[in-house]
């Protein structure tokens, strides 16, 4: 199993603002590693697709004739047309191209083209495919690679393929929002593996979940993962509530706003609360357990512009009720304007800019002195463990 490299300890800021930097993470780590796109379960009949951007170009992934996943580069092999718009949908049996009618089987053999004696009898039909990329799915997970020569997807989640399989086998997509902001694509990713932040940015944490850090570990997942745990803790509406009044003046009782009622079904109070992070930008929170499991990915658009995809998860089959419950509580947390996200956006915005003096060149990421693997809570364990195959893969392009 691939480790990652040494942990470091400190990184230069300008990591954030660099446009060769940037390019060169497209280059070097976009176009080499595997891509979460979605759930297996999205894709159920003939045609079904889903889209994505890996890298700055375009990819499809649709289910074929065999009730196959197929995966290729989004674009029309006459003169570069995008195949499909939107995030998602159903081609039929057949990718027609909308700019001059070329069309491909759900394989990617080209199979139609309009006025075609023109082309002269020299023309190959066979050498105007699709041109295929690599997918993978894993615990109900589709991944899909540019890279060709890439490694298994399961070899490439190394320690964290577990938890996947746990927090993610059986489960479907009940909602979809993405949004932008003005900060670089690493710093979302880095957010989420920083548990030492919440009871300070978010009011509500800090209020309501009080204490919720002081248990827990944070921890280093080879390659390049981390992984956040820490034992669920009952809302503090009492806290809540003064810490609205403080904020706003007013007398609030969250005790009568149903979106504190208990879920219309079981969950399980042993299991802990949990945030995994997987190389790149992809992140997972599975909290209450597994009252509201969230996944995000990070597709960075600029050096300083990134557009986050948020998906709620529920269980295949779930009745209306609950996966209503789930969806309602998933935004209101981590949408772009929840709770969460909300202070996320502002904080790391400010980052962003922060990173911009040069007198102040480094970040510190030394939060953890214990040796090893596996540190508290609060700790940088899985920041550094990002950090260390970030430099990896940097350096071997």
């Amino acid at each position: 199993m691939p480790t990652s490299a040494e942990p470091p300890r400190t990184i230069e800021r300008k990591i954030y603002l660099d446009r060769a930097i940037f390019e060169r993470e497209l280059e070097t780590i976009f176009t080499r590693t595997w891509q979460y796109v979605g759930q297996a379960a999205e894709l159920g009949a003939l045609g079904d697709f889903l889209s994505a951007t890996i890298a700055g170009q375009p990819v499809l992934i649709l289910r074929d004739e065999q009730r196959r996943l197929r995966a290729f580069f989004n674009t029309c092999s006459h003169r570069g047309a995008e195949l499909t718009s939107g995030r998602c949908g159903n081609t039929g049996r057949a990718l027609r191209c909308m700019y001059h009618g070329w069309t491909y089987d759900l394989q990617g053999r080209l199979t139609g083209v309009p006025y075609r004696e023109a082309y002269g009898a020299r023309f190959d039909a066979q050498a105007y495919g699709l041109k295929p990329i690599r997918v993978e799915t894993f615990a109900g997970m589709i991944f899909v690679s540019i890279d060709p020569e890439i490694d298994s997807l399961e070899r490439y989640l190394g320690e964290a393929a577990p938890y996947l399989k746990k927090y993610c086998d059986n489960q479907e997509v009940i909602g979809r929002i993405r949004w932008t902001y003005d900060g670089n694509w690493k710093l979302w990713h880095e957010n989420f593996a920083d548990n030492y932040h919440p009871e300070f940015t978010h009011h509500w944490v800090r209020d309501a979940q009080f204490g919720y850090a002081n248990e827990g570990e944070n921890r280093q997942l080879d390659p390049g993962h981390g992984l956040l745990t820490w034992p669920q803790q009952p809302l503090h509406l009492d806290r809540l509530a003064a810490g609205l009044k403080k904020a706003s003046g007013l007398e609030v009782d969250p005790t009568k706003n149903p979106e504190y009622d208990f879920p219309p079904f079981a969950i399980d109070e042993a299991e802990p609360d949990v945030v995994l992070t997987l190389f790149p930008n992809f992140d997972l929170q599975y909290f209450f357990g597994g009252a509201v499991v969230i996944l995000e990915v990070e597709t960075p658009l600029a050096a300083d512009r990134t557009m986050v995809e948020m998906l709620s998860l529920a269980p295949i089959g779930e009745p209306e009720q609950a996966r209503r419950w789930r969806l309602e509580r998933s935004a209101g947390i981590q949408a772009s304007s929840g709770k969460i996200s909300g202070d996320d956006t502002e904080a790391l915005a400010r980052c962003q800019r922060g990173a911009t003096v040069r007198a102040v060149p480094l970040s510190n990421l030394e939060r953890g002195q214990a040796r090893g693997k596996i540190g508290q809570a609060r700790d940088e364990y899985s920041l550094r463990s990002f950090y260390a195959e970030w430099n990896r893969q940097i350096s071997a392009g």
